[in-house]
């Protein structure tokens, strides 16, 4: 006997994201149309025609009519970094490029903060953007204390969470002085007195708690000459941007983080266990490394299913990716710089090479089933699907929605949406259960206020989330309201 349903789901569009059952606009696959969409116990029961579903009404079912509303499977960000973001959010002051503009704003915020701390307390900032904020001066411990406070302890932290500067308060309190020593993976940057002006922090992998990382760390080469961990194969400019963000002199190619062979007895080791491994590579020269390491350790033809993974990976060439497909290797893109720094990585850093900047639809030619994500908190935007899928379309900046870098790499609405739903929860090894909906799967699910094949690319960022489910449980962003005189409820989303 067939169960009955939990929970309906009938007049909207329905994207499902499995190739053999299409949605409404998911013109891409083969199946049938889905009208209807039946949950029970958590998981998906049955998609199909609406006749069809609603023969599995019951006394306890809950219908909800979408009144032209979306459903989705719900979004997966693939690379992410919560718990620190939430830490960052509770104890750090935003002075990010995202809601200021010019330095005289930024110091407003500080000032103010300053004025509200306690006794003992120190006033934390994060967000430091010279990118964003071209007319940052270069902070050090002098300029702080002569300029903010040279009682209260002052930390702040760049925008990319690899770099900090603290006054002397702070500098007194964590006992650094012209005599500390650098701590592996990291330096202190002192001026020419010799006196400790700031100091940057591990990696990005330093955010990523498990064994895998505990490992890396390991085996980190100490070349901490570079307190920014940037690595490209052609020189990056020099100038006052280069300066204030630690870059060595010109011409440079930033540091590796990891000698050759290290990582590749890393990438043997779990690979041989059957673990994925996953690594940051920004540049080319750092994606030429990482895919030697990968050939070596687990060989050229992608036997495996280990799905071993490649992140960011900003100014990857096509050559590159043709490699990463023929090893089986997935990716990860970080599209969404553009959209803030696509101008200042053109005319400061990089030059005309910021058009090959995660080259998506190349990847796509390859075979790779990747990713976008917005890595936070080191991006300074809010965590926002559709402002990434937006970038990975138009390739566009925020300021300059007429110019296109690297028009021939944009994907269209159903590769951005593959990667946030079923390319997604493949890469994370769970598109057995996640990704799709597809009956057996869990009822992640995502109502939209628009069908986002329906809308232009540039006004994506204007489709609200009107609620989730989680196995088939509405997180309560909305109210479902009844409708007197029929068995079915709306959707209504709650007031902010």
């Amino acid at each position: 006997m067939t169960s009955k349903a939990d929970l309906i789901f009938y007049g909207g569009d329905i994207i499902t994201m499995d190739k053999d059952a299409t949605g409404v606009k998911d013109a891409s696959c083969s199946g049938p149309t889905v009208e209807a969409v039946a949950v029970a116990d958590g998981k998906i029961l049955q998609v199909g025609m609406r006749k069809d579903i609603f023969e599995l009404v019951g006394d306890e079912t809950q219908v909800i009519f979408l009144s032209g509303q979306t459903l989705m499977p719900g979004f997966i960000e693939p690379h992410q970094h919560a718990c620190i973001t939430a830490e960052n959010r509770s104890l750090y002051k935003d002075i990010g490029g995202v809601k200021h503009r010019s330095y005289a704003e930024v110091s407003n915020t500080i000032k103010k903060r300053l004025n509200e701390v306690k006794p003992d307390e120190w006033a934390l900032f994060v967000g430091w953007d010279p990118e964003l904020i071209p007319d940052l001066p270069e902070l050090s411990a002098t300029h702080l204390d002569e300029n903010y406070s040279s009682t209260v302890p002052i930390v702040i932290v760049g925008q990319n969470w690899h770099v900090c500067w603290a006054n002397t308060p702070a500098m007194n309190a964590a006992k650094i002085d012209t005599n500390t020593p650098n701590s592996v993976g990291g330096k202190i940057v002192r001026d020419e007195a010799s006196k400790a002006t700031g100091f940057t922090t591990m990696t990005e992998l330093a955010f990523m708690p498990n064994n895998l990382l505990r490992m890396i760390l390991v085996f980190l080469a100490c070349e901490s000459e570079c307190p920014i961990r940037l690595a490209v194969m052609e020189p990056y400019l020099e100038n006052y941007l280069t300066k204030i963000l630690g870059f060595p002199k010109a011409p440079n190619y930033g540091k590796l983080n990891m000698e050759s062979d290290a990582l590749v007895d890393a990438m043997k080791f779990y690979d041989k266990q059957g673990i994925q491994v996953a690594i940051h590579s920004h540049g080319e020269r750092a994606s030429d490394q990482v895919l030697k390491a990968y050939e070596q350790a687990i060989g050229s033809d992608g036997k495996n299913d280990n799905r071993h993974r490649m992140e960011h990976c900003g100014l990857t060439t096509v050559e590159q990716l043709n490699r990463a497909a023929k090893s089986n290797i997935t990716i990860s893109f970080f599209i969404d710089h553009l959209r803030f720094y696509a101008e200042s990585y053109k005319t400061k850093i990089f030059g005309e090479r910021v058009n090959r900047w995660t080259p998506l639809s190349e990847a796509t030619k390859a075979g790779i089933k990747w990713t976008i994500h917005q890595d936070h908190p080191a991006f300074p935007g809010e965590a926002s699907p559709f402002s990434n899928m937006k970038t990975a379309i138009t390739r566009c900046s925020r300021d300059d929605p007429t110019t296109s870098y690297g028009p021939e790499y944009r994907v269209s609405i159903h590769e951005a949406l593959k990667a946030y739903t079923i390319n997604a929860a493949w890469q994370l090894h769970r598109d057995h259960d996640l990704g799709s909906i597809t009956p057996g799967k869990k009822a992640d699910l995502v109502v939209l206020s628009k069908n986002p094949y329906d809308v232009d690319p540039f006004d994506l960022e204007s489709i609200q989330v009107v609620e989730t489910y989680l196995d088939g449980r509405s997180n309560g962003l909305a109210f479902a309201k009844s409708v007197p005189g029929n068995n079915f409820s709306l959707l209504e989303r709650k007031t902010e």
